[in-house]
Parts: structure tokens; sequence; C-alpha cells
């Protein structure tokens, strides 16, 4: 793989972004020219408080690139590290980078046989984990990996009950100080030796159908993709973020990492138990500016806002009820670009739109943004009637995150315009014009770590990435995605159906169902599997705890005659937009329990893996079809 990772991938396609005034330049020489023009800025905060200036974490990164090189880490060795969001994760990173070792970020859900695949595939020499619980995942597959000489762990740990594994895990500060046997100059000299078309770093997937691939993204795709989502989104100096979403994923990789050294913005660290319900503590306590997020996150706070308005008064409700019609009102007359507000509005906001958005610590937030997948339209029409609108940015890791976006030029139900320097053109448009979306660009990864046959397949000989996300492209170039093409159900007649879609109209028809899921692949008909709204202990919450007061558990629903009459209802209404008979959705079966990464149904970054669903829930499945 060495030839591809020196490849020049200008050679390779075109790179339409070239089109934009942005040098090609590595990581390592963008982050120095960053330090050199303002050292003292304040870059990073912990939860705790304490602060890191752009030259004190630089000196930091420094220091672990040193560590690493005294390791004897050659040129695109793996460097991984398995964390929540911390300084220690971005210096190990950065780090890595300068020593000119490929950084690769591991989920924290994720099972120990796939850690051993990852630092088996990217040849890791060192892994950085944060506590406990991460070194005994690494401690218990360090035999399947010769080639890991370091484990370094920066939380508490009494590493007097590893004797056995003394010579490999090391404290944070223990391997800091290896850093004094290593002079400046052969970090430098390593760092001299890139240029932008190198390999930057790796980003798994989540593996929704198969062990995650090494998407290698360039130096030169960072640095691009970082300047070009500081200029899409308007972020400057006066930009504060909250870290929270998983650095192994793309979008915060590239956002939360380089984002702040070279767009300018603070960020702060929120609580590992972020995701658990400490997030909005942290927001209320920084009040960010911007905050992105991914679908999971928005549904959680509506289940959580759902939750307390049910157990507000009647006058409380009714008044909420009525600004909640404003919103909507409002976020209608802003999405044909009318600038007069309806009448009420200015009540509204100031006797709920305000104050919820003081509550969820979001009132200085100028842009809210939704990633990784796209959002029900349930949830979007909820956060509208509470007068926020969340803009969408639709990507790929294989991107090195965003593609489309619609921030600045917006429109209902669209992920956007493709992002500026980005071809898109639709393959196989049915009658639609719906099709596969395929992307060109300078963001474009270099390919597949030890995988050419899947490079082969993604990237076509003109330079497009195909994307295995169907979409159309409406008459003013808005994008709007449907589905993904491998997930079609084909059913017994030979009929094709984008089971996204058919769940989007369901949903959207039944605000009580938190999730529905389209089944139906080789059967007589298609069918769904739904979840209502639930807390963790399975009771109903939110609007689900309406639909008949009385039920207050999903298993007590899952038998009742009005949630029943329900659903058939809903799913009547749904069926009517249905494109063809073959979409339309006869029967349901209620599941017991919500998706979850632990329960093996969600990927770490919340993707539903379709096929480990059916297989789960297929005696419950066959039941339909009896």
């Amino acid at each position: 793989m060495a030839s591809l990772w020196a490849t020049n991938v200008t050679d390779l396609r075109p790179i339409v972004g070239q089109r934009l005034n942005y040098p090609a330049e590595t990581l390592s020489a963008a982050i120095a020219v960053a330090v050199e023009k303002d050292p003292e800025r304040v870059l990073y905060t912990r939860a705790n408080g304490q602060q890191y200036t752009l030259g004190q974490f630089y000196a930091l990164a420094r220091q672990v690139g040193k560590a690493c090189l005294s390791f004897h880490l050659e040129r695109f060795d793996g460097v991984a590290i398995l964390g929540f969001n911390s300084v220690e994760w971005f210096a190990a990173d950065v780090g890595a980078v300068l020593a000119g070792g490929l950084p690769s970020g591991i989920y924290t859900t994720n099972k120990a046989k796939i850690v051993s695949y990852i630092l088996q595939d990217s040849r890791s020499r060192i892994i950085f984990v944060d506590d406990m619980q991460a070194l005994e995942k690494v401690l218990s597959i360090v035999h399947e990996c010769p080639n890991l000489k370091a484990i370094v762990i920066w939380g508490e740990v009494d590493l007097t009950k590893y004797p056995e594994h003394k010579e490999l895990v090391y404290k944070w500060n223990d391997f800091i100080a290896l850093a004094d046997g290593v002079s400046d100059a052969d970090l430098d000299a390593r760092s001299s030796q890139q240029v932008p078309e190198n390999v930057c770093k790796l980003i798994y997937t989540s593996g929704t159908t198969g062990p995650p691939k090494g998407v290698m993204v360039s130096h030169d795709n960072v640095v691009f993709t970082v300047r070009l989502v500081a200029d899409f989104t308007g972020m400057t100096s006066a930009d504060h973020l909250v870290s929270f979403l998983p650095c192994s994923h793309i979008a915060a990789n590239v956002v939360d990492i380089a984002g702040p050294i070279l767009g300018g913005f603070q960020l702060t660290f929120a609580e590992p138990d972020a995701l658990k319900g400490s997030l909005v503590k942290t927001l209320k306590k920084i009040r960010p500016t911007v905050f992105v997020a991914v679908p999971r996150v928005y549904e959680k706070i509506q289940e959580k806002l759902l939750q307390i308005g049910a157990q507000s008064g009647p006058v409380k409700r009714a008044i909420s009820s009525w600004a909640k019609s404003i919103g909507i009102a409002a976020s209608q007359a802003r999405d044909s670009g009318d600038d007069l507000m309806p009448w009420g509005y200015q009540l509204a906001r100031m006797l709920v739109f305000d104050n919820v958005k003081k509550a969820l610590g979001l009132d200085r937030c100028r842009l809210v943004v939704n990633t990784a997948a796209p959002l029900q339209n349930s949830t979007d029409a909820y956060f509208k009637s509470l007068d926020i609108c969340i803009a969408d940015v639709y990507g790929m890791s294989e991107a090195t995150g965003p593609l489309t976006s619609n921030i600045g030029e917006y429109r209902a139900g669209s992920s956007g315009k493709p992002i500026r320097g980005c071809e898109v053109k639709v393959l196989k448009k049915d009658e639609t014009g719906e099709g596969e979306l395929c992307f060109r660009g300078r963001n474009i990864f270099v390919g597949y770590l030890h995988n050419p046959q899947e490079t082969a397949k993604t990237i076509d000989d003109e330079g497009f990435i195909h994307s295995g996300d169907l979409g159309r492209i409406d008459e003013d170039g808005f994008i709007t995605i449907t589905g993904r093409a491998k997930e079609l159900i084909v059913t017994a007649g030979g009929e094709n159906v984008a089971p996204a879609l058919a769940e989007a109209t369901v949903r959207s028809e039944l605000p009580a169902l938190s999730r529905v899921l389209a089944v139906g692949d080789k059967k007589k008909f298609v069918s769904c599997l739904v979840v209502p709204y639930i807390n963790d202990e399975g009771e109903l919450v939110g609007p689900a705890s309406e639909i008949n007061p009385e039920i207050k558990t999903v298993a007590e629903a899952a038998n009742d005659s009005a949630w029943e009459q329900y659903i058939n209802e809903g799913l009547e209404r749904a069926n009517k937009h249905a494109i063809s008979n073959a979409a339309k959705i006869r029967k349901f079966r209620m599941l017991p329990n919500d998706f979850s990464v632990d329960g093996g149904e969600l990927t770490p970054s919340m993707k539903v893996k379709r096929r480990i669903v059916v297989h789960k829930y297929a005696e419950l499945i066959d039941s339909m079809y009896a």
C-alpha cells in the first residue's frame, strides 16, 4: 500500500475543488502556520474549565509525536485512539500526524473483536485509551495484535493490577516523558517528508454490512474540507462549539480537532456521559453559537420535551400549543423567503420559544446542524414549531465529511445543494428522476486501506464516488435523499421498494412512533416493525402516552386495541402517498424495545443494521406472512 499512500491523487482523477482558492497543504504545515500567527488564542476548554491555548496544545501534540517516534513509529504506521473526546484524544491524533503516522479513532462502543480487527488492519503500533474499561478491552485481544508496542492510558489507572503487561502499558505522563529522548529536529524531519497527497488519517466506517473499512483521507482532503466548512458555515473566532460526538466519526474528527485550529473558533469538551443525559447541562453552561448533532440526539431532546409537556397543566399546554402553531407558520414564512413573521410571533417568542432555547442551552445558537443521517420529518417539524430551524449537512467518510448543505440556501425536506467545488450526477435515474447520487471533488478520499477492489467499486474512472444513496435533484439544484441503493426491498413479485421513503411517510402520519422499519424482502408484500416513544424502562412517553392513557408500557401497547387501531389507521393514511401498490405497508408488529448499539441493531454512529434486525426478529416478521 505504500505506493497508494504516496500517490498524487491529482493524477488519478479530476479535482474539481481546485477551482477554490485553497492552496494544497499538509495538515502538519497548516497547523504550524496557525500556531505561528496566534499561539495565545484559546483553543480547547475541558469540562472542568481548564483551557489550552493553541501554542500549549501544539507543544503537547509535538510531545506526543516525539514519544511515538521513540517507539520507532514508521511513516504510515497506525496509531489508534479509543476513548471519549478530550485534549489527550486530540493531541494523540495531531501528534501521530506530525510523526508521520496514521491516527484512527475507535468507537468506545465497539466490541473487542472489532477493536482487534482495526488494530490489525491499521497495523497500529500504539493505542491510546481513556479508562480502565477501554484498557481491559484492549488487553483482552492484545495477543492478536503483534504490531502493538504500547498502550497509553490518559485516565486514572492502577497498573499494579496488570503486572504481566508492565512493559506494554504506560500512563500518559510516563509516555510523554519519552519525548525527551527525541529531538525536535527528528520530528520536523518526519513532518517535512509529507506532501498534501499523502494519506493523513484513517476513518473506519461503522460497518452496517460487514467489518469496518479503513477510509484513507489525505492531508489535502482534511485541510481543504476544514477551510470549506469554516467558509460555508461562516464560523469565526466569535463562535463556540461543544465537542460530544465521537471523533471516530468523520464529522467530529474534521470539525472538532482541526476545525478550531484552522477555523479559529473555540471548543469545549462535554462530559463523557453527554449522550446519557449530561449534554444539556453542558450546553446551558457554555451556550454554544453553533450546535452539530446526529438525528438520534434531536429525537432524544424531542422525547424529553414531549414528556415534560405531557406533565404540564392545561394552561401551559394551551399556551404551548398556540405558540407551536405560530412557530410552524414562522418556519413556513422563512422557507418561502418571507421576512414578515405571523401575527403573535413576538409574544410566542417571549412566552415559549426563548424559554425553551434557554432551557436547552441554545439561546445563543445561530446555527443548528444535523449530520450523519437524514432527520425524520416529524422531528424536523417539532423543532420548527419551537422556532428552531435545523440545517442539514449530508456527507460521507469517503468525502472527508460534507457533500451537500442547506446552510444559507434552505429548502424544507432537502439536504441542500452540493458544497462549493463539488460536482454531482444521478446514476440510473428512474421515471421520477431518482437514482444513485455520485459526487466528485477535492474532498474525495484516496481509497480503502488494503482493499483496492472496494476502492475500484466506489470511485469510477471519471473520479466520481458512488455514494450508495438514492436521491434526486430538483430544478433549483436541491438534493433530496430517499434511501440506500443496497437497502432496496425486492418483493416476491420482483418490485423494488425504497424502505426509507415508506418509513418516513409512516412516521409523519404516526407521531407516537419513535421508529419504523420496513421489511418484506422476497415476501408477498411490505410490512413494518415499529417502536413507540419509550424511556429506558419501556414506559410510554411523550405522544405515545396519549394514545390510550390507561396503557403505560410498550408491552401493554403491543396487545391494546386502541394502539392497533391507531397504527392501522395511520398506515392507511400513509399508503395513500405510496408511489406504488408494492410500496404500501400492509401489516405491522410492535417491538418490545428500541434498537441499541449494545443490542447489535445500531452501529456506533446510530445507523440501523437492517440485516441484523431482520435476522433477530425473523420469527416475528414471519408471523405477518403466515
